[in-house]
This record gives structure tokens, sequence and C-alpha cells, in this order.
């Protein structure tokens, strides 16, 4: 009787067990419903944005009071008015800059491509003459002259002949760009913008001296330095020239002069040559001092009396 008991016991832990609700478990979200954001673009990336549309405008030659220039953002304004009633392309200025030497730069707008803004040249030339000429101390009486703005890339050539002698000077640049174009079809294919020019002063060269050469050439993408970099070598003036990439030297800076020391003028122990008499603790007889006798009387010593 007992077998039967736990023999139905264990047939209804069966059928209770088999109808037990199953625990609920919670869907995992979909991958397609999670919105990895995006990750920021590299430097190759941004490199290879192609850049606006640049000219660089040559206005050296205009003066300015009180050496004030007209901002960018005028300039910008004065060159767009004069498009918007002279030109029927979309060109726009969006930035303007002056640099160091005195031009000005000027890129175009978000739409503006190369070939309009090469179209709008005369146009940009006209306004920019009629604005900087009411403005300008002085003014030459043609328009500014108007180029593109090319990359440039800078080399030096380094063991290079001076061509110091105890007679004549060193080559000038112009003797220097015809001695490399005449022995060098990769240095001729160059559209140079600086000529060689010698990285120290030349009047400071010694006689027989060799130094290096710096010279400045349109290279948009770069292809015209490596070129030269893979050649290595050139040739002007019978010698064998090396190329290698300019690197810009840090500004040295000034060496701080120490103070001059200082040395008391009191007279004293720290100031021997001081007039008077210097104080000690010692004379021939022991402890005392110039004027009278120390009265030292401790564990019965009394110094002796002259």
């Amino acid at each position: 009787m007992l077998a039967n008991l736990a023999k139905a016991t264990t047939d209804v832990r069966k059928d209770l067990k088999s109808h037990s609700t199953p625990t609920a478990h919670p869907a995992k979200p979909s991958t397609a419903s999670i919105r990895v954001p995006a990750p920021p673009p590299t430097y190759a990336a941004k490199a290879a944005t192609p850049q606006r549309p640049s000219v660089v405008v040559e206005a050296t030659a205009y003066t300015w009071p009180d050496n004030k220039r007209p901002s960018p953002s005028d300039i910008c304004a004065t060159i767009n008015a004069a498009l918007d009633h002279t030109n029927p392309t979309p060109v726009r200025m969006s930035a303007a800059k002056w640099t160091a030497k005195g031009n000005l730069v000027i890129w175009g707008g978000t739409n503006t491509t190369a070939h309009q803004l090469t179209t709008a040249l005369p146009h940009f030339s006209e306004a920019l003459q009629t604005s900087f000429s009411s403005m300008a101390e002085s003014a030459p009486q043609s328009p500014p002259i108007l180029r593109h703005n090319v990359k440039w890339t800078k080399l030096r050539f380094n063991a290079v002949p001076t061509g110091k002698t105890n007679t004549r000077k060193a080559y000038m640049p112009d003797e220097a760009h015809k001695a490399l174009a005449n022995e060098n079809p990769a240095y001729t294919a160059l559209i140079i913008t600086q000529k060689p020019s010698w990285v120290r002063d030349p009047t400071t060269y010694l006689p027989g001296a060799t130094s290096s050469l710096s010279v400045s050439f349109e290279d948009p993408d770069g292809t015209s330095a490596q070129t030269l970099l893979r050649h290595r070598t050139l040739y002007a003036f019978g010698h064998v020239i090396t190329v290698k990439r300019w690197k810009q030297s840090p500004p040295k800076r000034a060496r701080k002069t120490p103070a001059p020391c200082t040395t008391p003028t009191t007279p004293g122990v720290n100031n021997p040559g001081g007039e008077g008499p210097q104080p000690t603790v010692y004379n021939a007889h022991g402890f005392s001092s110039p004027q009278r006798p120390a009265q030292l009387a401790f564990h019965g010593f009394r110094p002796p009396t002259s």
C-alpha cells in the first residue's frame, strides 16, 4: 500500500511540472534598430577634400593711412556687390586675408568652381582698383595683378659652391637659377616662384666656400618635390648638389644677461676692505675685545691681564 501511495505522489508531481508556466525572458533588442554613430573623419579624409579655389591679389604697391588696410569683410562685400551687377555667373566670395607681405588672398564661395573664378578675375580687378584707389594714400595707375593661389613647395639644395673669390661676390639668384636649369631637366620643368637664394647673407661667405640654396616652386599635389627628393642629386657649377627637405629653424631665444653681483659697502666681516677696526673675539692672550678685557669668569677661569 505504501508503494502505491509513493507512485501516486510521483505521478502528481510530474503532472504539475508539465503544466507549469514557463519563465518569460526579455527579448533582445534587434541590432537593426540600434544606430551606431558614424566615426569622425580622419585626417587623410580631410586632406583629400578639395579646397575652395582662391586667388592672390598683388597689393604691395598700395599704401594705407596709418597702415589701416580694408577689412576682409569690407573687401568681400565690395567684390560681391560688383559681381552682382556685372557678372552673370553665380560667383561669390567667402573670405579674404592679408598676408605678411601686403598681398591679399581671396577665397571663392561654396558653389564657386575654379573655372568660374578664372572667368570673374577681370571683374575682381576692376572692383578692387576702384575701391582701393579711393581708400589708399597712394595707388598705382594700373589695376592690381591677380593670380591663382597655388600651393608652393620649398626645398634646400646643399653643397653648392658660392663662387665667392677675392675679386667677385657670390653667385646671384639669376646665375644659380640658370646654372641649375642648364644641367637638370627635372629642375627645368618646375614653375619657380622664388629663385635660388642663399640661406645666409652672401657677404659673409669666405672665398671658395660652399653653402645652401632655398628654392620655391608651384607644387599643387606634391609630386614635383617627391621627384626631386627621389633623384636626391642635382648638378651645377661643376659640383654634385644634394636635395633635402626644407626645415624651418625655430627662432633663436635671446640670452638673459645675469644681474651683476653687488658687494656690501658697510665695513665689517663681509667687507674686509672697509675702514675701521674689524670685530674679533681673539687676540694674543685669549678671548677679549679690542676695547676692554672680556669679563669671563666661569668655572674659576679668569683671563690674564696685560
